[in-house]
C-alpha cells in the first residue's frame, strides 16, 4: 500500500469482498473504538491514539455501523499527534493524518451504494 497515493480502487474491492462473504448472512456487527490510531490497524506499529476510548458499538447493518464509528471519532476532540492542529468540530480526523485519502467515507458510501447496508444509524446508549 502507497499510503499517499490515492486508494479508491483497493477500497472498492474491499468492500466488494466484504460483502461478497456477508451477503446472505444474519450477522451481528461488534466495532471496538479503543485505542483508535492514526494508521490502518494492519501496519506493524502505532502512534498515540488520535481520540479517547470511545466504546463498542454493535450493529446488524455493517454500514451503518461504519458510518456511526466514523461520525463518533470525528466528533470527539483529537489526541495525539492530532492535538495541536486547529481541527473543526466533526472534521475527519483520519483524512487529517493522511491527506492525500478520503478518511474512509470511500468505503462507507460505495458500500451503501452496492446494497450491503444504509447510512442512516439510531445511537442507542447502555
Amino acid at each position: 500500500m502507497e499510503w499517499e497515493s490515492t486508494s479508491e480502487g483497493m477500497e472498492e474491492r474491499q468492500v466488494e469482498f466484504t460483502y461478497g462473504i456477508v451477503k446472505d448472512r444474519k450477522n451481528i456487527y461488534l466495532n471496538f473504538i479503543t485505542n483508535v490510531s492514526p494508521d490502518c490497524d494492519c501496519a506493524g506499529w502505532s502512534d498515540r491514539p488520535i481520540v479517547n476510548d470511545i466504546g463498542i458499538l454493535a450493529s446488524k447493518d455493517p454500514v451503518a455501523l461504519e458510518q456511526a464509528s466514523l461520525d463518533l471519532v470525528n466528533k470527539a476532540e483529537p489526541k495525539g499527534m492530532l492535538e495541536d492542529r486547529d481541527l473543526e468540530p466533526g472534521e475527519n480526523k483520519f483524512k487529517a493524518v493522511h491527506p492525500s485519502t478520503d478518511g474512509g467515507v470511500r468505503q462507507i458510501d460505495y458500500a451503501a451504494e452496492i446494497g450491503m447496508g444504509s447510512k442512516e444509524y439510531e445511537l442507542i446508549s447502555l
